[in-house]
């Protein structure tokens, strides 16, 4: 196996680490969108270079409930070139906008 995302050994929060990643969903170009739940966020991986930075698109690092955080991100879908988002321990489904990494979401359940 070939690790694509994160770093072997203990989780962390850099960019190249991932703390309990609980999905993983494919964008349009290929990439590897990653529900960080440890890290309460959203990473995007490059598939053209596995192991090398992900980019957080969407939460804070921190848990929260506010329209730009997430709190143990548990699933992750892309749809229309947007990601969705089950935000588990704020019991409700996150629209993050994928053209506005860090952007606010909208929530559309819960």
């Amino acid at each position: 196996c070939t690790t694509v995302a994160g770093s072997s050994g203990y989780g962390g929060s850099s960019t190249t680490r991932l703390n309990y990643p609980c999905a993983v969903a494919i964008t349009a170009t290929d990439d590897y969108l990653v529900a960080d739940a440890g890290n309460h966020r959203l990473q995007l991986c490059p598939a053209a270079s596995p192991g090398s930075l992900c980019t957080a698109v969407a939460g804070t690092g921190s848990s929260g409930s506010g329209h730009a955080q997430l709190n143990r991100p548990a699933d992750v879908a892309v749809t229309a070139g947007d990601y969705l988002v089950a935000d588990a321990d704020n019991h409700r489904i996150q629209l993050c906008p994928a053209a506005s990494p860090g952007s606010p979401c909208t929530t559309v359940a819960g």
